[in-house]
């Protein structure tokens, strides 16, 4: 027991001296460059950075890399020691090997495989392991050494999605805690990874199981040396079908642009939605975009197009019928639920309406009701709308108490 104590106290007192170490960032190099504007002298001293050949900006991106690497390896380290604390503090009874089982599925009778996150060596990330639902042992899947391109690589499994037809897992890893992604492919009756390698995906990629393969969205190939620099370019929805390599891959649609790189694709209710950036007369708007399921192309229709402006935030709550309903800042700060059709593009309705407390999360209620959280002054209130936004029920909770998870997805 001293010695369980001993170790906790070891670790606690390890995680803030991570996290406290003051940054030692790379100093650029300034020079003396300097513009006479009406007689007024203004000095550009990081002019030379215009230049990509400059040996002065290539040495400060070098840093900048080494730097990012390091970083990520310490952040590697954080978690890891984190995780330990965790299972420390733990009962004496509990191992690590027996740590919750995480199901792919929600619904156990259609669950094939149980997965979870183990860490092997205090050094390095998790390493995925994996059963089937009639075995008791798991075993290795992903051991994230054997994914290193170099000694000291910090590997990182982000996600995973499973095709339970197939028998195929994807998993999605990030490398020295960059934000761009890639993606191995698992065979999951032989345990074996196949030659299969997606890259320059982003962290917010939905991946789509969909006609013997996969539905992504991939970027252009960042410039090396520049990746968490740049902007990222080219976003576009692509199929990969198994067995082949990357660059054979069908681009399903290229259109969907965005200025700043930002871009998402969703699944719901049988389609696929894109919220996206569109140009329109010289102007950027943020727009909603829908499209069927396809391999062969995606065509997306305009849903709905509003400003873009950091005071205006739209998120989709939930799809039913023929109707998206969207929470939303637009002109109520507050916020409110609109409503749009797919067959009645662009004419947003007011589904329910602002009030006098802040609206939190939006969720669907089964096949008839919505339910719709509020900030009351820290006080934690419940709205139950109808089918046709009337007010049916209101529950408040008392003062201090939060509430999670207030939904039901089944129609």
């Amino acid at each position: 027991m001293k010695k369980t104590l001993s170790i906790a106290f070891l670790i606690a007192a390890f995680i803030p001296l991570i996290a406290q170490k003051k940054m030692s960032y790379p100093v650029a190099v300034k020079d003396t460059t300097a513009n006479y504007y009406f007689s007024e002298r203004t000095e550009d001293p990081f002019r030379y950075m215009e230049n990509l050949e400059d040996e002065y900006l290539n040495n400060w991106l070098t840093e900048q890399k080494q730097l990012t690497k390091k970083m990520g390896n310490k952040l590697a380290v954080q978690n890891l020691v984190e995780n330990s604390l965790y299972y420390l503090t733990k009962t004496s009874k509990d191992k690590i090997s027996e740590a919750p089982d995480v199901p792919f599925d929600k619904k156990a009778s259609e669950t094939k495989y149980f997965f979870k996150l183990k860490e092997k060596s205090y050094n390095r990330s998790s390493d995925l392991m994996y059963r089937k639902v009639n075995e008791r042992k798991y075993s290795t899947l992903v051991n994230i050494k054997s994914l290193q391109k170099e000694t000291g690589d910090n590997i990182m499994i982000k996600r995973w999605w499973l095709n339970k037809k197939k028998d195929l897992l994807a998993v999605m890893i990030g490398r020295n805690g960059s934000d761009w992604r890639e993606v191995y492919f698992y065979d999951l009756k032989t345990g074996e990874q196949l030659e299969d390698h997606l890259m320059h995906l982003r962290n917010a990629n939905l991946m789509l199981w969909h006609d013997g393969g996969l539905i992504y969205v991939g970027f252009d190939a960042p410039e090396e040396g520049r990746e968490q620099l740049d902007w990222v370019s080219g976003s576009r929805v692509n199929f990969h079908k198994i067995g082949t390599d990357q660059s054979e891959d069908k681009v399903l649609t290229s259109g969907l642009v965005s200025s700043d790189g930002y871009f998402q694709m969703i699944k719901n209710d049988g389609k696929l939605l894109f919220e996206h950036d569109v140009k329109l007369s010289g102007k950027w708007y943020r727009s909603f975009s829908y499209s069927a399921i396809s391999s062969d192309t995606i065509i997306p229709k305009p849903l709905l197009v509003y400003p873009d402006a950091d005071s205006i935030s739209v998120d989709i709550a939930f799809v039913r019928g023929g109707s998206v309903f969207f929470k939303t800042t637009w002109n109520t700060p507050n916020g409110r639920v609109i409503k749009v059709d797919f067959d009645k593009p662009n004419k947003p309705v007011q589904f329910i309406p602002e009030f006098d407390v802040i609206l939190d999360e939006v969720n669907k209620l089964g096949s008839e009701y919505v339910a719709c959280q509020y900030n009351n002054n820290g006080q934690d209130l419940i709205l139950i709308f109808n089918s046709k936004g009337e007010l049916a029920k209101k529950l408040p909770f008392p003062q201090g108490k939060k509430v999670y998870g207030f939904y039901d997805n089944r129609e």
